[in-house]
């Protein structure tokens, strides 16, 4: 070594020393500094020879591949040639790894794929020329000072959040579920129209005493606002009923029930002839202690032809 270039080494090794605390020379030990750097005799030529590691952190979602780029430079310039190792030390993929000398632009790629699931891998990057052997140039907790250059670099791989599927909303004229009661029905009347084992709730007959809905609750008034809907099924709306005195909950008679069905004037179960004549000298009047409102099966105040109108292709029928 010429004078000029001990005086440099001199200078750089000081230099170095203050900055990092790393010095190797001759090809001999180096101190392992963050950012895998230190200064290096290299053909006779001090330099500064780093790895690095890129990316530095980085996550995506479990069962993908990762690719790490590591880097070696001296004088910030690619160091061609260069054995190295990189490996991952710990985590889901621990064990994974690669032996390969830097192409021409100074870099080892390595590629690995997520098969351990969930967790972050910690990637250790370390010059060969440095290391005794693979188990020293890894072992970054051992006693003593290190003797590689070496860096690192985490990957975490994490489950994604499922996107719940949103349920759709059925259309208001459709049946969901088959069942014979439109959907705006069932939304109105308190029943789920997207289940056939949920109906509006009935207080007549077989319903009696059942929980027809499926909310746990037997034989429960219906919600509010449901009396703009035939929640019984027997052709006519909750507003409608409860004017005239029939169950809007109910189209049979029965039991508590004893007027459910408005064109059942009998109260028999059956809409017949006999209803019909019930009408026989009341139209056309105004609704009084004479022309009972419970005939008054439009609710507008008279009995009339509308009323009557009302039993054309149901009579004879019965309840159900």
């Amino acid at each position: 070594m010429n004078l000029r270039n001990m005086l440099l080494s001199c200078l750089l090794l000081t230099s170095a020393a203050l900055v990092i605390g790393i010095v190797v020379a001759g090809g001999g030990p180096a101190v392992r500094a963050e950012g895998g750097c230190a200064l290096v005799d290299a053909d006779g030529t001090m330099v500064m020879r780093c790895l690095s590691l890129d990316p530095a952190t980085a996550s995506s979602t479990v069962g993908g591949q990762h690719m790490v780029t590591a880097t070696v430079t001296d004088d910030s310039v690619a160091a061609v040639d260069e054995e190295m190792w990189i490996r991952v030390e710990g985590g889901p993929n621990a064990g994974e790894s690669i032996s390969a000398a830097s192409n021409g632009s100074g870099q080892v790629l390595f590629t690995y794929i997520d098969d351990g699931g969930a967790g972050t891998d910690t990637i250790a990057g370390c010059l060969a020329d440095f290391a005794v052997s693979t188990t020293e140039c890894f072992d970054f907790g051992a006693p003593g000072p290190p003797v590689f250059i070496a860096d690192t670099a985490t990957k975490e791989w994490v489950t994604p959040t499922p996107t719940p599927t949103p349920t759709p909303t059925p259309p208001p004229d459709g049946d969901a579920d088959s069942d014979g009661v439109k959907n705006a029905v069932e939304s109105a009347c308190g029943s789920n129209p997207a289940s056939a084992a949920s109906l509006p709730e009935r207080i007549d007959g077989a319903f009696t005493g059942v929980d027809d809905d499926g909310d746990t609750d037997v034989d429960e008034a219906l919600p509010a606002g449901a009396e703009a809907y035939d929640c019984d099924g027997d052709g006519f709306v909750g507003s409608i009923e409860i004017a005239i005195g029939t169950e809007q909950q109910a189209f049979c008679p029965g039991g508590s029930v004893a007027d459910a069905w408005p064109l059942d004037n009998s109260r028999d179960g059956f809409a017949n002839i006999v209803d019909v004549i019930s009408y026989r000298g009341k139209i056309p009047f105004a609704v009084d202690a004479s022309h009972p409102k419970r005939l008054d099966l439009d609710d507008n105040g008279f009995l009339n032809i509308t009323d009557v109108l009302k039993y054309r292709g149901k009579v004879p029928s019965s309840c159900n």
